[in-house]
């Protein structure tokens, strides 16, 4: 009984565990998943979890490194979830009702334990499963996966790059976004700049993590030649000199100055003696009143010239490298973490964690580079006060550091960061800062409430653009620093959609923001962070400064600068500075007040600001901060005045011209005045005397030389002068040489230039002459002659031409009365005619036309040419003329030529005429053929040939690339003649060999005759004519026995123009055809017609010729004929 009551205890205790072990397995998995605030999912049994490679691949949303967590830092945990890793479930499955959920998925890595997404919360939900994947090498080991395929990438740090086909990791990418890959994800964190070693030396400072480079400008290097010109050493020329302080003892050192500028001394080891010395000199007694000179060496001490006394122990000088120059520099603070950055005030996130082990770093430095340096900074916060750029950020020190950097200029810049946590994203439900609602503003006795939203940029920077709504929510402008307290702004957005789902405030709208979106509890811990936040403001400072510019007793202002005026910002804040220069050159200063000093004061005076005043100091130099009190700065003057006396002279001998007048500043007086109590400046004098041109001359007066004397030479008036006189053709402007001048009964010849000169004339009015050879005409012209000057004046002579002209008609042609004929002339000139200066010729034509018993002389044309011809040659000029068809009194027509000079040229017109006989057109019809047994008893049977072209020729002077050429031109009448039997020719045979037609007599023929001429523009004119003479009538010229043959037409082409005639048409044919018919009794044999061609006109006269045409007879018509017998 006691074993079976043993065994029943055992077998009641084990149940017992068995039911406390399944009851209490979530708890314990819970409290594993979510004691340290990490929701952690553990879904794997293998003894290492929280390396880097392995987290993202058993389920963690991300390395934690926390040594309480998981099973690689504490093995308690590591044996929890090995146990119980079926049961485990997130405390986000307890706070969330997860109502949108997922399809069911499956993990990548073997043995693929199932799970749904909460699309709310973002909860990963196991199912205690597992799901078989036929990529996976272990659940299908026939799986032969060569990794060819698509792959896909983790978005969670480190990255792992899995096979789509079967899931193996087949490495680690990189994402830009993730600082863990880029520690310049939220920002460059910049080092010392570096310089280059060759001129001009630029700065870059780089990024010590990307080395990203940032140009921060130049600097200057005493090792190169261009910035230093003593580099390699000094080059001392200039000296010796003495120095302004007196050596107890043994005087004035003496010394020598480097001759490249850079004025570096080197000293001899040698004293001198100075008189304006006091302690040289005991016996000196000066009041400063006098000039002052500046120590060409830093700091530029201004000296007495004087004593030698120092009268301000430093001044500035604009060429000196050492000195400040003007213009503004500012404090950049900087400040950043692994996952922000900030430039200026502003919130900085790191890590969310349960124990916080992180770290924020922080920089300064001055914009421009080398403007200014900084010389301090500082960050005090939770823990108290740090050094060395670095936070170590722990669970007790997150909130608010206050970092503070100053220069040496005295500009100072405070900013606030306040540090946040930020849990890593979890599912598609995000959160970023975007603004800041500022509630309260205190500090230097100022406690206000307010409520304004000011935005953020990056989730952390306050933009330039706010800075004016932060000013007038502070309202002051006194260079202090004020802390603005408030919470923060988040915008709450779905990472996979971009979708927003509303800002709201982290204090006043917390319940809201932490009831909605299944925020885990780290979230919640970031929100309670943002909640008071606090963000330095410096204010600015308004600039106060003037330049007075004045008397010494400041009664006279010239003007006013301030320092806005010249570039200066009205407002500076506590982190900048800017450097003005007010010089004594900025505002004009009449000439007769002397520059004396300047004087400078502050309201209030301290901190360094005192009053003072230097004589001879031309600037004043001024670097403003926030401390920087009001400033009023004077530039002041001295009136003087000074004498001048003024002498005139005479030019030639020196002396004093006893009766000259002197004037100066509208006062006259006599020769050698004294002009007194005139303020400093240049003035100008003049004097006159009888018989003296005026003069004048001009002086400064100044504090060294306050009298001054100008002597005035003044130089007698002359009573003679001289004379140029040129002789030019008037037409073409050229000099004649060789031309007789005469002025004032003096002769004189020209030279090669045309010139002759008249010296030492008596002022006065002449009449100059001028005659030359070669057919030039005489001139003359008025000149005057000016007392002690030359003159010049030009006389233009005109050529002259003799012009001949005769005409050359009689004997050129045949005119017949309504013809086109050429008519021409030739003509003469004693001097060139040329295309520049032609002359004219002009045709007029005319005949006695019939009126009533009587006639009128009528113009039937009127042309005009301009002709060219060399001197002493003959040219030929034609004109086209058509001679009118009817109305003669007379048979005869006149033509009158005129050759006129050119224009501008003297000579006397030609004219002559010449009178032609005209006549009436032949008007040729022979009888029509009639039917006759035998041939008429006159028939002669001649078959006369008669076939010439005579040759017409004339030449032409004509103008070719400068010059005169002769040309000579001829023509002639090319004919072509043939005969052919009409197409109603009972018989029509042709011969190819001897090209000839045979036909019968009594039936028609047909002509064809073609005349050609090359064709010369301008010289081939009128309408040719053709008449055609018989055999039949023994070639009879009679007008009853020959034919004009009928124009076919006129053509121009290939160089030539061409006439073509036919015979006129037969009245009596029943075709109409232009024909004409041999006679039935005219014998067998040649059959020849001839031809005379007239009427063309060339230049040289008319162009004639004669042909002839052959045709073969064989019968008669009558030998076509027969008769039909009757009956048939």
């Amino acid at each position: 009984m006691k074993k079976v009551l043993s065994v029943l205890k055992k077998s009641l205790s084990i149940c017992l565990c068995i039911i406390i072990t399944y009851t209490a397995i979530p708890l314990l998995n819970y409290l594993d998943s979510y004691e340290h605030g990490h929701p952690h999912i553990h879904d794997d049994a293998r003894t290492f979890c929280c390396s880097d490679e392995n987290c993202t691949s058993h389920g963690l949303s991300e390395h934690c490194e926390d040594k309480d967590c998981c099973p690689d830092h504490k093995e308690s945990k590591g044996f929890l979830k090995t146990l119980f890793e079926d049961y485990s479930i997130s405390a986000k499955a307890a706070s969330c009702a997860h109502k949108r959920i997922s399809p069911l998925y499956c993990d990548a890595a073997h043995p693929h334990y199932t799970f749904y997404d909460c699309w709310d919360c973002g909860s990963r939900l196991y199912t205690g499963g597992t799901q078989y994947k036929s990529n996976c090498a272990t659940c299908n080991p026939a799986l032969n996966c060569k990794h060819t395929g698509s792959r896909w990438t983790d978005t969670v740090h480190p990255h792992p790059i899995y096979c789509q086909t079967c899931s193996a990791v087949l490495g680690y990418g990189y994402n830009s976004y993730c600082t863990s890959c880029n520690p310049c994800a939220a920002g460059h964190s910049y080092g010392s700049p570096v310089y280059s070693n060759t001129h001009p030396h630029d700065g870059y400072a780089y990024c010590i993590w990307c080395g990203d480079p940032w140009y921060v400008g130049t600097t200057v290097m005493s090792s190169c030649i261009t910035c230093n010109p003593c580099a390699y050493g000094h080059v001392f020329t200039s000296g010796p000199w003495l120095d302004a302080n007196h050596t107890p003892g043994s005087g004035h050192a003496e010394y020598y100055l480097c001759g490249n500028y850079c004025q570096t001394r080197q000293y001899t080891g040698n004293y001198g003696y100075k008189s304006n010395c006091k302690q040289c000199n005991p016996s000196l007694v000066c009041q400063h009143t006098g000039e002052v000179w500046t120590d060409s060496a830093h700091p530029h001490a201004v000296y007495c010239r004087s004593c030698s006394s120092v009268l301000q122990p430093f001044t500035t000088v604009s060429t000196c490298s050492l000195c400040v120059t003007q213009g503004s520099s500012s404090i950049v603070i900087t400040a950043w973490t692994d996952l922000t950055s900030v430039t200026g005030s502003g919130v900085l996130s790191i890590e969310h964690a349960k124990t916080i082990n992180d770290y924020f770093a922080y920089d300064a430095r001055v914009e421009p580079f080398g403007s200014d340096t900084i010389t301090s900074i500082t960050c005090t916060g939770p823990g108290g006060a740090y050094t060395g750029g670095y936070v170590k950020l722990t669970n007790d020190n997150i909130g608010t550091f206050t970092i503070t950097a100053t220069t040496a200029k005295g500009a100072t810049k405070t900013i606030s960061v306040t540090i946040k946590t930020q849990s890593p994203a979890v599912g598609n439900i995000r959160f970023r800062t975007v603004g800041m609602n500022v509630k309260k503003i205190h500090g230097e006795g100022l406690n206000k409430t307010v409520n304004a939203r000011i935005a953020l940029e990056g989730a952390s920077i306050i933009p330039e653009s706010e800075n004016k709504k932060i000013a007038d929510l502070v309202g002051k402008f006194d260079g202090k620093t004020y802390t603005l307290n408030g919470s923060l702004i988040i915008s709450v957005y779905n990472a996979q959609t971009n979708k927003i789902y509303g800002e709201y405030d982290v204090l006043t709208e917390y319940n809201e923001l932490t009831s909605a979106f299944g925020w885990g509890q780290t979230s919640i811990k970031d929100f309670q962070t943002m909640q008071s936040v606090d963000i330095a403001y410096q204010a600015p400072k308004e600039i106060k400064a003037t330049a007075t510019y004045c008397s010494q007793d400041k009664s006279t202002v010239f003007g006013t600068i301030s320092a806005q005026d010249i570039g200066a910002p009205k407002y500076i804040f506590p982190y900048e500075t800017y450097t003005v220069v007010f010089t004594s050159g900025m505002i004009a200063v009449p000439p007769d007040w002397e520059y004396h000093g300047a004087q400078w004061t502050y309201s209030p005076q301290g901190n360094g600001y005192t009053n003072g005043s230097a004589v001879g100091q031309t600037s004043i130099t001024s670097t403003f901060t926030s401390q920087t009190p009001a400033c009023a700065f004077y530039f002041y003057w001295k009136e003087t005045k000074g004498s001048i006396t003024v002498t005139a002279v005479d030019s030639w001998s020196g002396a004093a011209i006893s009766n000259a007048t002197v004037s100066l500043g509208g006062r006259s007086g006599g020769n050698g005045t004294t002009f007194a109590d005139l303020p400093f400046g240049t003035y100008s004098a003049s004097a006159s005397a009888p018989g003296y041109y005026s003069g004048s001359g001009s002086a400064t007066i100044s504090s060294a030389n306050k009298n001054a004397s100008i002597v005035i030479p003044l130089t007698l008036i002359p009573t003679h002068g001289s004379l140029t006189v040129t002789v030019r053709d008037s037409i073409t402007n050229a000099a004649i040489p060789n031309a007789n001048v005469t002025c004032a009964g003096i002769s004189k010849t020209t030279g090669s230039s045309g010139t002759v000169e008249f010296n030492d004339l008596p002022a006065g009015t002449y009449t100059v002459s001028a005659s030359a050879g070669g057919g030039y005409n005489s001139s003359s012209v008025s000149a005057s002659v000016i007392a002690g000057s030359s003159n010049s004046v030009t006389i233009y002579l005109t050529p002259s031409v003799n012009l001949g002209i005769t005409p050359v008609i009689n004997g050129s042609g045949q005119f017949r009365k309504g013809s086109t004929v050429i008519v021409a002339a030739k003509f003469t000139a004693d001097r060139d005619m040329l295309p520049s200066l032609p002359a004219d010729v002009s045709m007029l034509a005319t005949y006695n036309k019939a009126s009533g018993s009587g006639y009128v002389s009528t113009a039937f044309s009127s042309q005009n040419k301009a002709v060219i011809v060399p001197a002493g040659e003959e040219n030929l000029v034609w004109f086209e003329v058509t001679l009118p068809e009817s109305g003669y009194y007379r048979d005869e027509v006149t033509f009158r030529f005129t050759i006129t000079p050119p224009d501008g040229m003297s000579g006397t017109p030609f004219t002559a005429s010449e009178t032609v006989a005209v006549t009436d057109p032949v008007i040729r019809s022979s009888p029509q053929t009639k039917f006759e047994k035998a041939a008429p008893s006159s028939f002669l049977r001649l078959n006369r040939k008669n076939r010439s072209s005579p040759v017409v020729a004339w030449s032409v002077w004509e103008w070719e690339s400068g010059s005169f050429i002769r040309r000579s031109y001829s023509a002639s009448l090319n004919v072509k003649a043939a005969l052919a039997p009409d197409e109603t020719a009972g018989f029509r045979s042709y011969n190819a060999s001897s090209g000839l037609w045979t036909t019968r007599s009594g039936y028609g023929l047909n002509t064809s005759l073609e005349v050609s001429v090359k064709d010369l523009p301008g010289m081939i004119a009128g309408n040719a004519r053709a008449d055609v003479f018989y055999p039949e009538f023994n070639y009879s010229v009679a007008s009853n026995q020959s034919n004009n043959l009928l124009t076919e037409g006129r053509s121009v082409a290939g160089g030539k123009i061409t006439y073509g005639f036919s015979f006129p048409e037969d009245p009596q044919s029943l075709s109409k055809n232009r024909m004409h018919k041999t006679p039935v009794w005219y014998p067998d044999g040649e059959y020849t017609v001839n031809y005379e061609i007239y009427d063309v006109w060339t230049p040289g006269g008319e162009l004639t010729a004669f042909d002839y045409a052959v045709i073969l007879i064989s019968g008669n018509m009558y030998d076509d004929s027969y008769a039909k017998p009757v009956g048939n």
